[in-house]
């Protein structure tokens, strides 16, 4: 650890904090100690003359005034307050992130190596109430298999897009159709029901589809650019009726990045981008690897038919994603064959989403 000295006052060590994290200074900031009129910066190394600049700088314009309150601290895009009641705890500029993945045993929730289609004729059945597409497995973004908060969703390159963009879209001769009121969608098929005959009309569809997809069932956690996700606890949820179609693998690659992996093959993982890959076949291997004091049994409650099992994976030693080592985690199922009978089969990650400037 490397101390620059300087006599300052007044100091606010949080806001100081906060300017030195969010500045171009390489090197990590340890903490920051105050002794009367003398200000103590620790960094984890010394820093570059460059960097010494810098800080010098930022300590110059600092003026010592205290963080707002945090809970009046934060504003909408019209500026309205936005009540924050926690603090946060953790390295500083950090967030706390939960993120699920989709349903291994709902096929349309497997959303993110789906394909766009835009606009197409569907075919009426005959009846002029049930029209067809040409593919099936449609996704279902508003599933409630898929919980994400704020209406946005996880995406294989680290971006969160928003959930409308992945909606299905209706049009009867030209004009949007509105759901549940015009029509409703058998997602699984790929079909649409009018409450009323279109026959004569033209009916398009655009909606995402993972017909034919190959690694269908992936879903990749991956950090937004100079971001690391520092990874507490994850908890896999099985429903107790769970009929285990295939094996799921767990894997964390890095060195590259998402379009170098592209398929995540044997041969790249072979020639040093795989970093880990555990595959958990059914019940015998979550119950060896993953039970212990903090497994639970959920009673069924909210329209669950089924108890849940929650298999726990505590880690004694806690994993950082860096976005710029091109580390992700992999979760896909070995023969991407959705589960049967399932109520739910998810993963939640419990994490802190950190500027990597923190580390």
């Amino acid at each position: 650890m490397t101390t620059y000295d300087f006599t300052k006052t007044p100091v606010s060590s949080d806001r100081l904090t906060l300017e030195i994290v969010a500045s171009a200074i390489v090197t990590a900031l340890d903490h920051i100690s105050v002794d009367e009129d003398q200000l103590h910066v620790h960094f984890k190394a010394s820093l570059s003359g460059g960097d010494e600049t810098i800080l010098g700088d930022i300590v110059t314009a600092h003026t010592g005034e205290a963080l707002p309150d945090p809970i009046l601290s934060k504003r909408n895009a019209n500026n309205a307050i936005i009540v924050d009641t926690s603090n946060s705890v953790g390295l500083p500029g950090a967030s706390s992130i939960t993120l699920n993945s989709h349903d291994w045993s709902d096929r349309t929730t497997w959303y993110q190596r789906s394909v766009a289609v835009a606009n197409e004729t569907l075919t009426d059945s005959g009846n002029g109430l049930l029209f067809n597409s040409a593919h099936p497995h449609w996704i279902n973004i508003d599933s409630d298999r898929l919980t994400y908060d704020y209406g946005v969703v996880p995406e294989r390159d680290g971006s969160f897009s928003d959930r409308a963009l992945r909606r299905v879209e209706v049009k009867v001769g030209g004009v949007v159709a509105v759901p549940v009121t015009d029509y409703s969608i058998n997602f699984v098929t790929g079909a649409i029901t009018f409450t009323g005959s279109q026959t004569g009309n033209v009916v398009t569809a655009s909606y995402y589809h993972n017909d034919g997809v190959s690694r269908r069932s992936e879903w990749v956690l991956n950090p937004p650019a100079t971001m690391a996700y520092l990874l507490n606890y994850i908890e896999i949820q099985f429903s107790k009726n769970v009929v285990f179609d295939s094996a799921i693998f767990i894997e964390i690659w890095a060195g590259a990045d998402v379009a170098t992996y592209d398929d995540f093959s044997d041969g790249l993982y072979a020639a040093g981008y795989g970093q880990n890959k555990s595959r958990y076949r059914g019940a015998k291997d979550f119950m060896n690897i993953c039970t212990n004091r903090s497994s639970q049994i959920l009673p069924a409650f909210g329209g669950l038919s089924s108890d849940v099992l929650v298999f726990p994976f505590d880690y004694l030693i806690q994993a950082q994603i860096k976005s710029s080592q091109g580390a992700v985690i992999v979760l896909s199922l070995e023969d991407d064959v959705a589960y049967t009978v399932a109520e739910l089969s998810t993963v939640t990650f419990y994490m802190q989403i950190v500027p990597e400037t923190s580390l």
